[in-house]
């Protein structure tokens, strides 16, 4: 029985959409769009869990050289590429850390305020501030390989700011 039709990131072998079966089936292989297409029947599910389409997509690569479905986790971020040649993911990490000065710039952003002139804090108060966006700023220096931004300790904001 026909259980839905994947389609699949040639190079990658990505998950990238399943089809529920309606009309004629597509043929199987690389399609007109670079994708490759593989019927998908209850012979070639990898576990039942992967009726849940949602699951299957996001714990599974497809290895066209096996002719397989191989169950590789989550992504540990969007930029992760399953790598069937040494069986990990990889990813740019310049890509990682754009990412981690942007969540870095809008945490500086929301703190803006405590530095003005017409900052109402205390002296004290202001010295905790610019020490927690000194801290900030600093961040990118301290990192070893993050994969994603929730892998970052970011520093304690002072609790005017929290």
């Amino acid at each position: 029985m026909i259980r839905a039709f994947a389609y699949i990131d040639a190079t990658t072998g990505e998950l990238l959409n399943l089809q529920f079966p309606q009309g004629d089936p597509p043929a199987e292989g690389i399609n007109d769009s670079g994708l490759r297409v593989i019927i998908i029947t209850d012979e070639n599910l990898p576990e039942e869990s992967c009726l849940d389409y949602h699951y299957f997509i996001q714990n599974y690569v497809y290895d066209s050289a096996a002719s397989t479905f191989l169950k590789v986790g989550h992504k540990p971020n969007s930029y992760a590429t399953w790598d069937l040649s040494s069986s990990s993911w990889s990813w740019d990490p310049l890509l990682v850390l754009r990412d981690i000065r942007q969540v870095r710039n809008t945490k500086l952003f929301y703190s803006d305020w405590t530095v003005g002139s017409d900052s109402p804090l205390t002296d004290s108060q202001k010295s905790d501030a610019l020490a927690y966006r000194r801290a900030l700023r600093d961040i990118t220096s301290t990192l070893d390989n993050p994969s994603n931004t929730q892998d970052v300790t970011w520093p304690t904001p002072p609790s005017f700011l929290a």
